[in-house]
């Protein structure tokens, strides 16, 4: 039989990762009627995703982004997408925080491809705490046999349960400098999103709670 201080602290953490688990709702474009922008945004499911306008971006589907590039190669429902050097920023439409847990992402190579087995670069993501800089990168990996690159399931690390206004994506591209975030080179920076599992504000105060409980619980079991 379990002590009860130990039953105590599974139904503690039982209850925060159900928190986080079933009231995530994640920002999948599904509801955006496919369009092209640049210095612009679009909104979806309360969320506001604003092009830089450094070059443009745009929602659509695999076969629709088809005669601009090449999609990422296991696209199979709308995403957004930045070219030509552009930035996203996601920030709640209601101007108040939130955190990200992960995304899909992926690099968009230019029409065509540029062959297989290609490093292209990294997804930079900057978050804004209103008191600070949080930053995470993520490895685009390697192009497939057709030129093209999978959308990835990335997970946030710095910017895990981290409190942010807004968060930039901005890509670079491998060259001899490093990575290059504003490239004029042939191959630019340039990726696509989806899936932004951005969590309900209330999801964060039952995490909070969870772990509340497994303090005292832990206290308790120290007197």
């Amino acid at each position: 039989m379990q002590p009860l201080h130990l039953k105590k602290l599974i139904g503690a953490l039982s209850l925060g990762f159900s928190a986080l688990s079933a009231s995530a709702a994640p920002v999948n474009f599904e509801n955006v009627t496919p369009t092209l922008f640049s210095g612009s945004s679009v909104s979806s499911q309360g969320y506001k995703l604003t092009s830089s306008g450094n070059g443009f971006s745009g929602v659509d589907s695999a076969a629709g982004f088809s005669a601009m590039g090449n999609a990422p190669a296991n696209a199979n429902s709308q995403f957004l997408y930045a070219l030509n050097n552009d930035r996203i920023t996601l920030s709640r439409e209601d101007g108040q925080k939130f955190s990200l847990f992960g995304f899909d992402g992926g690099f968009i190579p230019p029409y065509g491809g540029i062959g297989a087995g290609i490093d292209a670069g990294e997804l930079w993501l900057l978050g804004d705490t209103g008191n600070g800089m949080v930053a995470d990168a993520f490895w685009f990996g390697l192009s497939d046999q057709d030129g093209s690159w999978n959308m990835n399931a990335y997970q946030t690390q710095n910017l895990l349960n981290t409190a942010v206004f807004s968060i930039t994506f901005l890509a670079c591209v491998y060259d001899d400098n490093g990575c290059n975030f504003s490239s004029d080179q042939f191959v630019l920076p340039q990726f696509a999103l989806d899936n932004l599992n951005v969590p309900e504000p209330g999801t964060l105060v039952l995490a909070a709670l969870a772990l509340g409980a497994v303090g005292v619980t832990r206290r308790r079991r120290n007197v």
